[in-house]
């Protein structure tokens, strides 16, 4: 018998992106093949994801009217279909996921390259293209994806493009490139002089 999925929660309780988040994360760990194998078909097609990935997320798009909220919700979960690790360890940005990533792998300048590429996506098209390539990438490295932090910056970002804001693009970009670039004080800074 196959494992039903875990209820949503109801609209008035529900806080969209949150239990969006929460809702994927138990049909990982539930093993719940289905629905993110709706979702995994679907991670190529968006932002005209069909059916069954609408049927997973729509129950988290809430009363108003939100494009921007709602393609980030079907992006990230159709992205966390491709890499359902249930670690959702705060803070881990794109950033710190490609760093760990080059790491784990051994191959830094590779996913350096990668990283750029994802930093300069001019068009929510590329965006989901590059974040579908570093999100794979990271699954096969064994990093988590910190998909409550994706879905928000997925959200600024695909904002940003809608309305031309590159103030909130930079925002969300410069916070990934610091959290890449800027040296990791527990293994790269140098022991401190007496």
């Amino acid at each position: 018998m196959t494992p039903r999925p875990p209820e949503a929660p109801s609209q008035e309780k529900a806080d969209g992106q949150g239990s969006l988040v929460r809702y994927l994360v138990g049909l990982a760990n539930q093993e719940n093949r289905g629905p993110l194998a709706h979702l995994r078909r679907e991670a190529a097609n968006w932002p005209n994801c069909g059916g069954g990935a609408l049927e997973q997320v729509a129950r988290f798009f809430g009363e108003r009217p939100n494009p921007d909220r709602e393609d980030a919700m079907l992006l990230v979960a159709t992205l966390f279909a491709l890499n359902p690790t249930t670690n959702d360890p705060p803070g881990a940005d794109m950033g710190r996921v490609m760093r760990e990533t080059g790491r784990q792998r051994h191959a830094e300048d590779s996913t350096e390259a990668r990283f750029q590429r994802l930093l300069g996506a001019r068009s929510p098209e590329e965006l989901a293209t590059y974040l579908r390539h570093a999100v794979q990438l990271a699954g096969g490295a064994g990093v988590p994806i910190g998909w409550s932090q994706l879905l928000k910056d997925v959200t600024t970002l695909l904002q940003a493009f809608r309305y031309g804001s590159a103030d909130q693009r930079d925002w969300v970009i410069r916070r990934w490139a610091r959290s890449y670039w800027s040296p990791d004080k527990r293994q790269d800074s140098p022991p401190e002089q007496p």
